[in-house]
Parts: C-alpha cells; structure tokens; sequence
C-alpha cells in the first residue's frame, strides 16, 4: 500500500540506521534503509516480469526479513500479496496459487534473482479499492479459504490498531511474534512496522520452545511479545525489559495478571480489519472479557439473526463499512457488502458489565440430553487435571441419533484411570457435561494450518462405551437389558450398563416404561433415575414390591407444596390456592346418605387429615392426624342459600385448620354439596379421584385402597432434592432460562388487589381432526394446544421467543393412580420457533421442551420463579378430561359458578376436552387493565385459526 510505502520511506530519511527487522536467530539486523532497498530490488524484478496490475502474489518464504520486503514490493507495483509459507504442503501451494492465478510466486529462488537487481524506487499509484493482502485459512468445504484485503479494508484495520496506548506500538518497542506469517495474526507485524518498532522474526526452533523462547526474549531485550494462550500458560517470564504479551487465537482462561508486565487478549478473523476486540487482563478471570476496539461495531445474534439479550450467547457479528473480498465466491461477496456484517462463526455472550466473553466456535457447538454443551468448558476443566497434557471433547450420535455421547480425547504420557477422570472432571461439571469415554493419543491429527483436526477424531467402537458384558441373572434383569437396549439402540445390553453413560435421557426413559408396562408395571421414572443400571433397577424393584410403608411422625413438603404455603403465607386471610366446588344435586339425591359417602370417601384418603406445623428449627412439616368428623345437611330456603353461597369461600390458615370443607343444603326445591379443599392436599386429578369415589361410596361399593399416600411420596421426593437428580433439575433450567427477564411482557402490572373477568366459551374446531392429526404425528392433545397456545402469544407479541406457565399432574409413578394429594407441578416453558419451520418439527420441538421440563419439575415453583426472575402472568393448562359435572347418586350435576375473588395472572387459559359433545372447551381469566372484552374474543378466534391452520398446513410462517 501506498501509505505504508510512503511512511517507510519518511522514516527512512527521520533515522535511516535504526533495526527495523531481526531475524536469523538474532544474527542478522535489518535497518530501514536496507530494508527500503531490498523491498526496492524486489519490485524490479517484478517489474521486469511484466505482471498485470492488481495480481495476486503469493510469498512462499521462511520467517525472514524478505518475506515482509515482498509485501512492500508488491504494494509499490500495484499489487498484491498472498501469504503462504514453505512449511505448507505443496498440494496446498499449488491450490491457492492457482485459485488467485497467481503470475509468479515469491520463493527463494525468486529473491535470489532479486537481489542482484538495482532497486527500482518508483510507487505505483493506488486506490482505496486495490487489493493489498490476502490470507487463506481453512474452509468448510475441505479446501483453502482466501479472503482479501482492499487498500481500504487494510488502512482502516490500522486505525483500529493504533486507536490506544495499550493497543498500539511504539517506536523503541521490540516486538516478538511467535506466529507464522502466513496467520492472519501477523498482521500486528504492520502496527509495529508503521510505529517504527523493531520487529524480530522467530526461528522454528524458538517458536516451538518455551525454554529457549523465555532466553530469546531477555537476551534481546523484547518489550512486546505474542504468544497463545497455552504457550502463554507455560511462560516464565525472566526479562526486566519485558512490558507486554499479546495473546489470542484461543480463549484465556483461568488467567491472573503476571508480575512486571501487561497481558494483552486481541480478537479478530481472518476477514476483520486486524482485530475487533481486545482487553488488558487486570485480575483473575475464569474467561477473560474483551471489548470492542475503537469505532467497531459489534453484535450477537441468535440462529435466526435476531440480537441476544445480555447474558445469552450468540453469534459474534462485525460491522465492516468496507468489505474484505472473498476469492471466489459471488455469493460470499455480495452478502456481505449488502448486509455490511460479518458472520464470524464464533459464540460470545456479554457479561453484567457488557463485556464480551468468547465461548467457541459456531459448529462446535454440541446438545447431550437437549442441553447445550460447549466443548471448549470441558476441555478447560480437564486442562487442569496434572496428568492430562492436551485434550478435545467432541460429541458423537448413534446411526440413527437415538442417543448423544461425548469423548474426550487426550495426549499423556501414560493411560489414565477413567475413574478417576470423571471424578475430578465432576468437580466442577454438571455430569451431563462429563465425559464417560476417555481416548488416549500419542498425538492429535493436525490440519495444514498447524491446528487440531476436530474432524479426523472420529467415533470410538460401540464395544468401548459398554462395560464388560455381564448377563442377566433372572426374568427382571433380563427385561430390562432387552428394553434398554431396545429404547438406546444397542445390540446388546449388560446388567451393569449405565442409562445415562449411554446417552438415556428423558425420552428414552418413557420409551423404556412403556415398553415395561406388560411385565414391569411398577417402574418408575424415579428407578431409573436412582438405580441407573439395569442390575440395580431390578433390585429397586425388588425391593419396592416387598417394602412396607414407614411410619413417620412427621414428613416434609414437597416442592410444590412448599412453594404453595410460601405464596399463601404472604397473602394471610385471602382465599388462595382453595380448589371450590359448588354442584346442584338431583332432586332423587338422599342427602343423608350422600353425608355417609363424604365421609367415607374422605376417610379412604389419607391427604385429608393432613396438618400442618413445624419443627423446633422452624421447618414447616406436615402430620398425619386422623380426626373424627362429621357432615351435616343444612336446611334454608334458596333465599337464606343465595345469600350464604357469596360467602361460602373461605380462606384457610394453614398452620391451625382443618384443609378440606364440606357442606349440604336443603332449600326444599333444591339439593347443592359444596366443597372446599385447599390445593396444598388435592389437585385437578385428585377431584377426579375424589368424585368416583364417592359415587362407588353412595351405592355402598368398595373403594380402591391408596398404594402409596401423598404424605409417602412426599418423604420420597425429599430424599431425591437431596441426590443429584434436583442438581441437574437446577442446571437445566438456570441453563435453559439464562439472562430471561420480565422484559418479555409489555404490560405494566396492576396491584395485586385487581381480580380478572373471565369468558367461558365452545371452540369452534373439529375434535376428532385434531384427534387424528395428534396420533399421526405422535403428539400428545396437550403438546399440540399448547404450540398453538405459544403460537398465540408470539404473533400478539410479534416475538418467536415466547414464555408461558403451564402444568402437569406429574403423576407418573403408577403408585399415585388412586391417590389424593398434590401432585400437580408447574412448568415454566420456554417455546422458540423460526418462521419457516415445518409444522411437524416445531410440534417436535415443542414435545421436546414439554418434555424435558417433565423430566426436571422436581425443581419447584418458588425455585423457579426465584431463579428465572419473570413473573407467571400468562398461564396455559390443558385440563383434558376432568370431569367438570359429576354424577353424583346416579344424577348429573350441575356446576354453580361462584364468585372467587382469585388473583389471577394477566392472562389465564384453560382447554378442557369434551369427548361426549366432540369439542374442545376454553376458559379464559384475564385482567381488565391488561385487556378489553372485545381483544379476548379476537384472541380466542385466532386461536382457533391457529389450531385449523396447524393441521392443515405444512410451513408454520405466520401473516
């Protein structure tokens, strides 16, 4: 370039004798003047060749003085150059050689000639748009990858670089690369040439030794070096002349500043102008963050290329005003001067301080159990074991991607313990992030740049993700070694493999009860999760079938349950959380004997005569007391009945009452039962429960006997929130809900005195379609409500990033089908889409979240609202099946709706089934603050557009 060219020679005339470049081991200085002179010589003999202006020339040269005179020579004819090294495959060579059509190509023996040439000191003119260098990496498609810099491009890379002191050069610096010239990081080397800094060129012998490095750096007095970070990790710094390490080409990690000099992190890409990022380490840091440089312009967008919030990761994007040009390729370049940013490939998120902090690469990017695993994490981690020297994770599937498993290969000097690798990596991972399978190798396959060939790592044999092959001993194991091997795809499973070293996840697990549902009924997704192997499954069942129920004196809340005293704790003396029924009877009811059935039902159920106290350290606990009670009929006319029924809803206070209600009234024209049970004890399913049994109860039929109580399974989830079951639970959903705000929702919330108004109405769709289209695309009624209920909200929010409280009556321990109690969990969902997704991939995907937020509710409400910090103002339930009007002694029932006084989100929905009438039924609550009659209405029928449209149509992409 021509400004380049011309500032040589002004500090040519300010200082003609000053170093300007070292080489040969330190043998050989360069002063400007002789570096002037033999970039002279050069461009004569290009000259003489009669090369076409604006050629690519490639240098094919060892780190020496010439190499860095051939950019000067190409500059001053109006050309370019292409920087290639002699320690590249020839094949390499003649591939870029040829993809530039190169006319010549700078090699020793080109410089020989040179030599003897006088210098030529003419300086072709240029323009802002000539080319300048170009610089091939590794591409995706398996061949070399150029891009080249315009004079433009290049000049403005520059400014950045010298924009502050602790980013530029100065002219008494000595700087030090340790990088080959042909890595797009040499192009620090024109920083320090432009200041007029001495710039030493490292033999192989130097670069490649820390040892002789840590010499070279001392005895000639260097003030800046670069080196990588691992190099980095192994310096030991002996120089008092020593002021600053630059580092990048990898993440710093676990870095604290050193003594007696500034370590410096840059962050560029081959097709950025130098380098866009870059921070001077200034404490520990795990990740050490970097900003942007200058006047850059950066951002981070997800898959879709919509800008991340702060916190979440996304691709890192570079705002380019004037455009590198790739080499071949029309596309590339058009792209690229249309949308002005530059897609780097590389994930960062910013941090609190908005801080950029780089994670890894785009495509290393890898999902085990639907969570997202960088690579790059692992490998920190296993960095820091003493015997590890070097190492890579990589994930793998099965042929057919049943299941995800991740290797970790290494280089030691010796085999190391599996064992022992995964109990130090489970130190600081979560264990779906450790690595079951352990390669070692002499040494890893490198590509042509000198890297880690990630891609010729390649898939360990089946054989090795399998323990020694031990054959089931009775019927049990051996119908779990079939099942196992039939939901993880294996040939063959032994007893003592492992569901989750195999890449068992949430999906696998119900494949596996399902599959065990004829011979191992009894299993439970809890097994599973605490036995692991199909040997300890077998001896949990076991031990289950024979296992009588302990007797405590107190048990612990659930999760849920907790979560629920906590929130009725802050609102003292308001109905909250009461589950209230007020049905007119038949006129052929006996209330008498329907008063005897009460209490016989309710005396079936152990959760009724549950109270709550608490323990000396101030734990809430809950009892078993069994009370004597009874059920009256009360006589009053239908006026005294009007006026009692406003008041029937009562609140309850939990640590002193009773936590069921229930009353009998006899007008003389009208028979009503009311009642009221607070949701600590009883949930949607439970009512079900409840009202058949009360039924068999009235005609003096027998009752199903509970297998196991709420109070049980209760002490039963309290031993699993203390295994690493609730940590993972934890970790999915921190994971899954990282940086998420009440920034979705763009309501300002009303007091929570405000009570919500609601509309009651039939859908107008065709139940058995929908029936159809569910069990064709095997999904659930629920998981396809609820996409169109996700649907809903995005196009009202205009956003396909959508949260939404939803439920589950987590009831898959077959030992709860006849129990009262609290089982119902709450899922917080997050639902994304891209607009052009098939409907059959997002109603997969939708199954997928549903699923896995199954899989860990055992994190509780309050947990989750603690940790992911938005508020439920927009709560989704597919009720399904429940039965809304009883029979009760043989007559239907009808509901009287009563005035609940609830506080409720911003917007409540409820879809119940009614298979009789082939209809779907939709119950909305919403806040009159928040919403118009007339928005519900028009909600309600976009809604049913939505469902029709899901089944009829192919692409999702919303009007």
């Amino acid at each position: 370039m021509k400004r380049y060219v011309d500032r040589l020679i002004e500090q040519v005339k300010e200082n003609p004798q000053k170093p300007l470049v070292v080489d040969r081991d330190g043998t050989r200085i360069t002063t400007r003047n002789e570096f002037l002179n033999t970039a002279r010589r050069i461009a004569a003999l290009i000259r003489r060749k009669n090369i076409p202006a604006n050629s690519c020339i490639p240098i094919v040269l060892d780190s020496c003085m010439e190499y860095l005179a051939a950019d000067y020579a190409c500059w001053m004819t109006h050309n370019a150059s292409v920087h290639l090294g002699t320690h590249m495959p020839q094949q390499r060579i003649d591939y870029i050689a040829s993809d530039v059509n190169a006319p010549i190509i700078i090699d020793n023996d080109f410089i020989a000639e040179a030599i003897s040439c006088e210098p030529d000191g003419r300086i072709d003119n240029r323009e802002e748009t000539d080319y300048a260098v170009a610089f091939y990496t590794s591409g995706s498609t398996g061949n070399p990858k150029g891009v080249i810099y315009t004079d433009g491009f290049f000049w403005k890379g520059n400014q950045n670089l010298q924009c502050s002191t602790n980013d530029s050069f100065l002219e008494n610096d000595s700087y030090a690369p340790t990088t080959p010239l042909y890595f797009v990081v040499m192009q620090l080397i024109y920083g320090a040439l432009w200041a007029g800094a001495t710039v030493h060129l490292l033999s192989f012998n130097v670069k490649t030794d820390i040892h002789n490095m840590e010499k070279y750096l001392t005895y000639h007095r260097i003030s800046v070096g670069f080196m990588p970070p691992t190099m980095l990790r192994e310096f030991n710094n002996r120089s008092k002349f020593l002021k600053r390490i630059i580092t990048g080409g990898e993440k710093l990690v676990n870095a604290t500043p050193p003594e007696g000099y500034l370590v410096h992190q840059i962050y560029g890409q081959t097709e950025a102008p130098f380098y866009v990022l870059s921070y001077t380490l200034d404490k520990y840091y795990e990740r050490v963050p970097m900003i942007p440089i200058g006047d850059i312009e950066v951002k981070l967008v997800d898959n879709e290329g919509n800008t991340v919030k702060q916190g979440q990761e996304g691709e890192m994007l570079v705002k380019v005003p004037i455009p590198p040009i790739y080499i071949n390729d029309k596309e590339k370049n058009e792209r690229i001067r249309k949308e002005g940013w530059l897609h780097t490939g590389d994930i960062m998120k910013q941090n609190k301080d908005g801080q950029y902090l780089y994670i890894n690469r785009k495509d290393w990017m890898v999902k085990i159990n639907g969570q997202r695993i960088e690579p790059g994490e692992i490998e920190m981690v296993m960095r820091h074991v003493p015997e590890v020297n070097k190492c890579v994770v990589k994930a793998f599937s099965s042929n057919n991607a049943v299941r995800n498993y991740l290797v970790a290969f290494y280089t030691a000097e010796n085999d190391i313990n599996n064992g022992y690798l995964i109990e130090e990596l489970s130190k600081k991972l979560p264990d779906y992030m450790v690595p079951k399978i352990f390669v070692r190798l002499d040494e890893f396959p490198k590509n042509a740049n000198g890297k880690i060939d990630r891609k010729n790592l390649l898939a360990p044999e089946e054989a090795l993700l399998l323990k020694e092959y031990i054959a089931p001993a009775n019927e049990t194991e051996d119908v779990l070694c079939r099942v196992f091997a039939e939901a993880l795809d294996f040939k063959r499973i032994g007893v003592n493999d492992d569901f989750f070293e195999l890449g068992g996840n949430s999906i696998q697990m119900m494949k596996i009860q399902q599959l065990c549902n004829s011979t191992l009924s009894n299993i439970s997704t809890n097994d599973i999760y605490l036995g692991r192997t199909p040997k300890k499954i077998a001896e949990l069942l076991a031990k289950k079938s024979k296992q009588e129920k302990e007797i405590l004196d107190d048990y612990p809340l659930s999760g849920i349950q907790n979560s629920y005293f906590q929130i009725c704790m802050q609102a003292i003396g308001m109905p909250v959380f009461n589950v209230s029924k007020l049905v007119q009877l038949g006129n052929d009811v006996d209330l008498n004997r329907l008063a005897h059935a009460i209490v016989t039902t309710v005396n079936n159920h152990p959760a009724f005569f549950t109270r709550l106290t608490t323990d000396k350290s101030g734990e809430v606990r809950q009892k078993f007391v069994k009370e004597y009670f009874s059920v009256k009929v009360e006589k009053v006319t239908q006026k005294e009945f009007n006026t009692i029924k406003n008041d029937l809803i009562q609140p309850f206070y939990l640590l002193r009452d009773r936590l069921f209600r229930f009353r009998l009234f006899d007008t003389g024209s009208c028979k009503y039962m009311f009642s009221d049970i607070h949701h600590i004890i009883y949930d949607g399913e439970s009512q079900t429960i409840f009202y058949q049994d009360l039924e068999k109860a009235y005609w003096n039929k027998a009752l199903d006997v509970e297998d196991w109580s709420s109070l049980e399974m209760a002490a039963e989830e309290g031993k699993m929130r203390k295994s690493n079951i609730f940590n993972l639970a934890q970790t999915w959903y921190r994971k899954t809900f990282e940086g998420l705000g009440n920034t979705k929702h763009k309501y300002l919330y009303p007091t929570t005195s405000e009570v919500a108004d609601e509309i009651k109405v039939n859908l107008d769709v065709n139940l058995e379609s929908i029936d159809k289209f569910c069990k064709d695309s095997n999904i659930t009624m629920n998981i396809f409500t609820t996409a169109a209920y996700a649907l809903l909200l995005g196009r009202y929010f205009q956003d396909n990033d959508v949260l939404l409280l939803s439920a589950y009556n987590a009831r898959s321990d077959k030992r709860t089908k006849n129990t009262v109690g609290l089982f119902a969990r709450p899922l917080f969902e997050r639902i994304q889409w891209n607009e052009e997704y098939s409907v059959k991939n997002y109603l997969q995907s939708v199954k997928k979240t549903i699923l896995e937020g199954m899989q860990n509710s055992i994190y509780s409400y309050l947990e989750m609202q603690q940790d992911i910090a938005f508020p439920e103002d927009f709560l989704f339930i597919y009720q399904g099946d429940i039965v809304s009007e009883p029979k009760i002694g043989g007559c239907t029932t009808t509901e009287i709706i009563l005035n609940k006084k609830r506080i409720r989100p911003i917007l409540e929905t409820h879809l119940f089934r009614n298979g009789k009438e082939n209809r779907l039924e939709i119950e909305i609550f919403y806040r009159e603050s928040c919403y118009r009659r007339k928005e519900i209405i028009k909600m309600i029928e976009d809604y049913q557009t939505i469902l029709r449209l899901m089944i009829n149509s192919n692409i999702l992409k919303q009007k």
